[in-house]
């Protein structure tokens, strides 16, 4: 996901912080790798044995997860008596991705509201604008679905540090919130639901080159970090990531830094400024997820048909159909689609409701690597740059390509919306 071409209310105060200023510690402490392209290490002590008492193989989908896995006072909760009421926050709905995890929400609300799970309408409340989105709405809005009786919210905050006590707040009121791509370390209430699809992502992209003769020591290589929604978590996250992935990875050097909102739009507009005022050489870029199209798009409108090589994870739409439709372009990404997001959020959230124990606080699903031996395989090929879609392939293999997967985070298996298979 993102950064700004926010000249936004991003500096506004949320319960005495600004997060135009660097918010506190979000993640794990991250060891530098020792070799460029190692994997990062998130140091995890799992302070409430949960994590171990996962299967081994989920386990292994833990290891890019950047906070601590905890328990959740969710697990003994004996849910409500539907039908439910569902509430949705979100900020700015401007790339294919969160397009596909709105329209899956919707459709997945209007299943369940057929099988008589739900009632009434999805309670929405998408902030229109970046230059006005602040994490006070977003407070405000949990608040209200609150006093008005919804059941439970998905979320995808703007700042889960700013946010943190009114997620809180709402689990006292029996209101679970469940974060969508991000993760509230702070939170006792909160479900964190992620693919930490980055980190890994970073590190496989500095290998993949260096073991194509890059960063050893002998040249300086040229780099400018695409970077996402400043002040948000997920995107501190990645930036602290790849900040240390290059420390063990001589000559590089960073000559620029945009921000574009995880909007292929706000990237396209911010990189063609970057590249209007610099005159010098790029040898690659730094990317964020979810902006590629926008890099593609601005070095395009320069007169050249090919950026310069970039991580391509957290791709979705038209950028998945270029990459598979240009397989010279080496790289590396780990891929997960809104529909899968949308689909197995709101599988946790009628699971929850029904009572059926969700055992931790923290859910971290695994990605597809893509490279380009395999992108086409999740690719809708001969779409423009600017095809608003989803990556191909059904939406309910996000857990490790099995739905029933999902039975392992419960006390319970089966889900009532989609049956015993989840």
């Amino acid at each position: 996901m993102a950064a700004v071409g926010l000249g936004v209310a991003m500096s506004a105060m949320v319960a005495g912080y600004s997060i135009a200023a660097a918010p506190p510690l979000t993640h794990l402490p991250i060891a530098v790798p020792k070799k460029c392209g190692d994997p990062v290490n998130f140091k995890k002590t799992d302070p409430d044995k949960v994590l171990s008492k996962l299967p081994a193989f989920i386990q292994k989908w833990y290891y890019p997860y950047y906070s601590e896995v905890k328990a959740t006072p969710w697990t003994n909760w004996k849910g409500k008596k539907g039908p439910w009421t569902v509430g949705v926050i979100n900020f700015p709905v401007d790339n294919p991705w969160q397009v596909s995890v709105m329209d899956t929400l919707k459709k997945q609300f209007a299943l369940a509201k057929k099988k008589g799970l739900v009632e009434g309408s999805l309670q929405l409340y998408v902030q229109p604008d970046w230059a006005t989105a602040t994490p006070d709405q977003q407070i405000a809005a949990l608040q209200s679905m609150v006093r008005k009786g919804v059941d439970i919210v998905i979320q995808h905050p703007l700042n889960t540090f700013a946010q943190s006590k009114s997620v809180d707040a709402a689990g006292k009121a029996g209101v679970p919130v469940i974060q969508m791509a991000n993760v509230d370390s702070g939170s006792k209430y909160v479900v964190n639901d992620i693919s930490s699809n980055q980190p890994p992502g970073i590190s496989e992209f500095m290998k993949l080159y260096y073991n194509k003769g890059w960063f050893r020591g002998d040249k300086t290589y040229n780099t400018v970090e695409v970077r996402g929604v400043q002040g948000n978590d997920f995107e501190t996250v990645v930036h602290d990531t790849w900040t240390a992935v290059a420390k063990s990875c001589p000559g590089v050097k960073l000559v620029g830094t945009v921000f574009g909102n995880w909007a292929p739009a706000t990237a396209k507009t911010e990189m063609l400024k970057f590249l209007s005022s610099y005159t010098g050489n790029v040898d690659f870029i730094e990317h964020g997820g979810a902006m590629q199209a926008g890099v593609i798009q601005a070095y395009q409108a320069v007169g050249k048909n090919m950026p310069p090589p970039m991580q391509m994870g957290g791709t979705t739409g038209g950028d998945l159909s270029w990459w598979c439709d240009h397989p010279e372009y080496d790289s590396v990404g780990y891929e997960y689609g809104g529909g899968q997001v949308g689909y197995t959020l709101f599988d946790v959230a009628m699971r929850m409701l029904a009572g059926k124990g969700l055992k931790l606080r923290d859910l971290s699903f695994p990605a597809f690597k893509a490279t380009p031996k395999t992108v086409c395989k999740i690719a809708t090929p001969g779409k423009d740059v600017t095809w608003v879609g989803d990556i191909a392939g059904p939406i309910n293999t996000w857990v490790g390509g099995n739905p029933k997967n999902l039975d392992y985070f419960f006390k319970k298996p089966g889900s009532p919306l989609h049956g015993a298979k989840g």
